[in-house]
């Protein structure tokens, strides 16, 4: 008798949580390619972001889920590649077209040879085509590296930036 009664306790829960929660994915993109510098000899400089959450959602527009976020930037031969990743929660509207808001803590983000961690916050507007949405979005990245090599280091670099970006939101 246990047996079927945990059997049927299983499948009470994961049939009604299955009813309350659907996944999401979203993809972002930010490309920028700058050029300056006198006439015949400019200098270009090429960066792009790329973020990547995915998730709960649940029916009241509530998210719950993971960001993984890069960011690269290229210059006279150099470039400078950092990424983060942690949870995140947030809200997105259940109507076709309308906001949405994201808060990520990344515990973890690397910009060779720097290890650190910060914060990340997304506000932006979808328009979607069934559960395909479109959007924009504002990102706030707020990291702090405070270990070099796996040492910490005496004085803590900030990254601190705000960049507009491109997005698609799939919910399922």
């Amino acid at each position: 008798m246990p047996k079927k009664l945990t059997f049927a306790f299983l499948v009470a829960f994961f049939s009604t949580t299955s009813a309350f929660a659907d996944g999401y994915f979203k993809g972002a993109l930010l490309y920028q390619n700058n050029k300056s510098g006198s006439e015949g000899s400019q200098g270009s400089t090429v960066r792009q972001v790329i973020d990547f959450a995915a998730g709960y959602l649940d029916p009241k527009g509530w998210m719950y889920g993971v960001l993984y976020s890069t960011d690269s930037t290229s210059s006279g031969g150099g470039s400078l590649n950092r990424t983060a990743m942690g949870p995140s929660i947030g809200w997105i509207s259940n109507k076709d077209n309308g906001p949405y808001i994201m808060a990520t803590y990344f515990y973890t983000a690397k910009m060779d040879p720097m290890e650190g961690s910060g914060f990340g916050l997304d506000v932006g507007y979808k328009f979607a085509v069934r559960r395909i949405a479109f959007g924009f979005q504002l990102s706030k990245r707020n990291i702090t590296y405070d270990k070099a090599n796996g040492a910490a280091m005496g004085v803590k670099y900030v990254e601190d930036k705000l960049d507009p970006a491109f997005v698609m939101i799939v919910t399922f």
